[in-house]
């Protein structure tokens, strides 16, 4: 049996501007440690540095592998923990956007990178092309995904990274095209759904990016009563930190599945660990809860979530384990790690996913690491095998 892990990266730092470790070690933290990382011969004494800082040890293995490999040699990396064959989504971020500062290496050398990696690893490298859309105008993203994602091209990207948090919505106008063609030709797309992970950085935000402006002139009712709610209403001393959730927000996809019902589509994280250890009420219910009660439902046949680094916290694997035992969630889990995100805990990814699949059993563990995968992976220019 082939294993797919649907959600990983192999981007390195000089892929990644400054301030995407501002999650990590703080704003300030992040602009010094980011330009000193930037000079090779620092290298060494500033990891060595991280790995010894109770409040930087945690990332220490992270920075690390960001900053000493090659995307091939992070990739490599990854792959070596796996069975021979297992498959690997490969999510690329387009950082060039979030207001953090330029990257040595902008986006464009990013998706260079990524395609020497997949000539290298054709059958197990499937990458996922990020579309941000301040990037383009809406015509000149949906002929980009049209050409990326014709069959003839052999362009190798077999899927769509979206990464709201970053500075937009869902429904961000620009995108309308990018869902028509994916809608289509069953290209899937995997979209970040947790409060964890980086964002835009700029504070404060421009109060015009905190205002849901859709292209879809007619919401569900669901979507608007939330919009309504206070955590929508921009202040100006709130923190991006904050704000971006409304980006995040897994409601927000009621309004693109309107238009868009047979979208592919996959809400990454479940939520989020901190969502799943504690259940809310029908009332007023969490991220979790939300994608599992009215995302990953038979109105929306082809809507998934995936399990990436929420498995790193076996408190959970409680929640997962019963969301299979459902007929219709059991169809819509997928497996992935978010490696290198996991290079943050005390175990090797190896460890990560063993651990995982002994307590599931092997029927639950085929079910979300090849089967529900192949059924998402295939697309117009991509069969699973």
């Amino acid at each position: 049996m082939r294993i797919y892990n649907c959600h990983t990266h192999i981007f390195n730092f000089a892929c990644a501007p400054n301030g995407f470790l501002s999650n990590f070690i703080g704003r300030v933290g992040a602009q010094i440690v980011g330009r000193l990382l930037r000079v090779k011969w620092l290298r060494r004494p500033l990891n060595w540095l991280i790995d010894h800082l109770p409040f930087t040890k945690k990332y220490a293995a992270l920075v690390q592998v960001g900053t000493s490999k090659s995307m091939s040699e992070v990739y490599e990396g990854l792959a070596s923990h796996y069975p021979e064959g297992t498959a690997f989504a490969v999510l690329t971020l387009n950082f060039d956007h979030m207001a953090a500062g330029q990257a040595p290496a902008d986006f464009n050398t990013q998706l260079r990178l990524v395609q020497e990696v997949k000539r290298k690893y054709p059958d197990d490298c499937l990458p996922f092309l990020c579309i941000d859309p301040r990037a383009a105008s809406r015509e000149e993203l949906g002929a980009l995904v049209e050409r990326t994602f014709d069959p003839a091209a052999r362009s190798g990207f077999v899927g769509i990274k979206l990464y709201p948090s970053l500075g937009f919505f869902p429904f961000h106008p620009n995108l309308e095209k990018v869902y028509q063609v994916a809608e289509a030709r069953g290209i899937p797309i995997m979209s970040h759904c947790t409060r964890a992970g980086v964002y835009f950085v700029k504070e404060p935000m421009d109060p015009g990016m905190a205002q849901p402006v859709s292209f879809n002139p007619a919401p569900p009712k669901r979507v608007k009563d939330r919009h309504n709610e206070d955590q929508y209403r921009y202040h100006r001393k709130r923190k991006n930190a904050d704000l971006c959730d409304n980006f995040l927000d897994p409601v927000n996809y009621l309004a693109v599945l309107a238009m868009f019902p047979r979208l592919k589509l996959c809400l990454a994280h479940y939520g989020g660990d901190d969502e799943m250890r504690v259940p809310k009420d029908g009332v007023h219910p969490g991220w979790y809860e939300i994608i599992r009660d009215e995302l990953l439902v038979k109105d929306h046949p082809n809507v998934y979530t995936d399990i990436s680094y929420t498995l790193a916290y076996d408190d959970i694997w409680k929640n997962i384990q019963e969301d299979l035992k459902d007929p219709e969630l059991r169809k819509r889990i997928l497996f992935g790690t978010d490696h290198f995100m996991t290079l943050k805990e005390p175990f090797t990814e190896r460890q990560l996913y063993e651990r995982f699949q002994a307590r599931l059993g092997q029927a639950d563990w085929e079910q979300i690491s090849n089967t529900n995968a192949k059924r998402y992976l295939t697309s117009d220019v991509y069969a699973a095998p």
